[in-house]
């Protein structure tokens, strides 16, 4: 495969003072008009204000990811838009919700990449380094890498200037996410097209930002499914192994898909049907946002089943071999009708291995966060919330895109707001 791996030069950092707007939400789940329901999934009133902040970056920002740290601090990346054109920008709040102002310029750190840039994964390695993946759209979308320090300036040990930029074939390439594998080398997954569709697209790099030609031989796997294929999301489990989730088909019916990939890149053939798990849940838009390793090795799957303006929050669970674990839900599937148009993104396992999902659901009338919480064999855990089920609304079309749960069990999640007259990053912290 040919590769170009190249960081950009003459880059400029951009920055924009902080204009910090705290914001009190609304915690729909069962409590009383005033929006505070005491106990389980009520706001953590020690957090920021009243348990939520907002943060507006100066243009449309779109906050995609989250990650909490060591200490507790919240990082949220995703892009700031500007006249058209999208920046990486990364925020860090306090483990008390308030800005960090230690870190970047006011808390935030703007990175311009040279075209239209967007953040969509963060994490952090094992020596308190943060990782931005996304693409970069100059004359065509590539896979895009940023290293940052704990600090939030750029870590030149990686790529030279702590960007690198990787194309696979010269058209449609974002990262989706991002994982670190046991001997920290950055797996980043997303897609690639084919020139007729897309196809499933791995990178894995060394510490110094170099493809690492021991998987798949040049650093870089793509993968045809048979169909319009992407991933959202990616993990690597004990073994080493590479999972893959997203979706694949056409526009007129996409299904869940899962590969499985050894840590060369070769297929995991004692997964699934030669390393791939496609199921049809009968709606014309199924789709895997994200997938956890439990602790016994079972994958937990969120996402959305449904058709266009139809979706419900999907929840998944299958054993390592690929098929469906049938003590969790039907047959191991699990979808929740909130009435709306809803959506999960990302989950978490909490202490209890209690399954919590963030998403998106209009069932109040506009896009609010959305919690549920769910027992191990699928059933809504209604001791959270309202049956199960929680409502954070900061008084605009919020969408949740990341969650966490903080060293305290407290979950913590996070994404955007628009409040009318953009969206801004928002983030809000729950007790459990």
């Amino acid at each position: 495969m040919n590769i170009e791996n190249k960081s950009s030069h003459g880059m400029v950092a951009v920055f924009l003072v902080l204009t910090s707007a705290l914001l009190s939400a609304c915690l729909d789940s069962g409590g009383d008009d005033n929006g505070d329901p005491g106990g389980s999934a009520a706001l953590d009133t020690g957090f920021a204000s009243n348990g939520t902040a907002v943060m507006n970056l100066g243009g449309d920002d779109f906050a995609r990811a989250m990650v909490v740290d060591s200490a507790d601090r919240i990082v949220i990346a995703g892009s700031r838009n500007l006249n058209s054109s999208g920046d990486f920008a990364l925020v860090r709040f306090g483990a008390d919700g308030t800005v960090d102002s230690s870190f970047g310029v006011g808390g935030q750190r703007v990175t311009d990449l040279g075209g239209d840039d967007r953040g969509r994964s963060v994490v952090i390695d094992a020596v308190g380094k943060i990782v931005v993946g996304g693409d970069s759209l100059v004359t065509a979308s590539d896979f895009a890498i940023v290293r940052y320090n704990g600090d939030g300036t750029l870590d030149t040990t990686f790529g030279g200037d702590g960007i690198v930029i990787t194309d696979f074939n010269g058209r449609g390439e974002p990262a989706m996410e991002l994982a670190i594998d046991s001997n920290g080398s950055i797996v980043a997954a997303g897609f690639a097209h084919n020139g007729l569709n897309y196809d499933f697209a791995i990178a894995r790099y060394n510490d110094d930002g170099s493809l690492d030609t021991t998987f798949s031989g040049d650093g870089m796997m793509i993968h045809d499914l048979g169909g319009d294929d992407r991933v959202s999301a990616v993990i690597i489990d004990a073994a080493g192994r590479i999972i893959t989730a997203g979706r694949t088909g056409s526009a007129s019916d996409y299904d869940v898909a899962l590969a499985r990939y050894n840590s060369d890149g070769s297929l995991d053939n004692t997964f699934g049907t030669n390393g791939v798990v496609v199921v049809d849940l009968g709606g014309n838009f199924d789709q895997a946002r994200e997938v956890v390793v439990d602790a016994s090795g079972r994958l937990v799957v969120a996402g959305r089943a449904g058709s266009s303006g139809q979706w419900n929050i999907l929840l998944m669970r299958f054993n390592d071999d690929g098929s469906p674990d049938t003590g969790f839900g039907t047959n191991g599937v699990v979808t929740t009708d909130l009435g709306g148009n809803d959506r999960g993104r990302k989950l978490v396992l909490d202490a209890s291995g209690r399954i919590v999902v963030v998403g998106t659901s209009d069932s109040q009338g506009d896009n609010d966060f959305t919690l549920l919480r769910y027992n191990d064999d699928g059933s809504l855990d209604t001791g959270f919330g309202s049956n199960g089920v929680a409502t954070v609304d900061f008084g605009g079309d919020d969408r949740g895109t990341g969650i966490a749960l903080d060293s305290g069990g407290r979950i913590v999640v996070a994404g955007r707001s628009d409040l009318g007259s953009g969206y801004d990053y928002a983030v809000a912290r729950i007790l459990p």
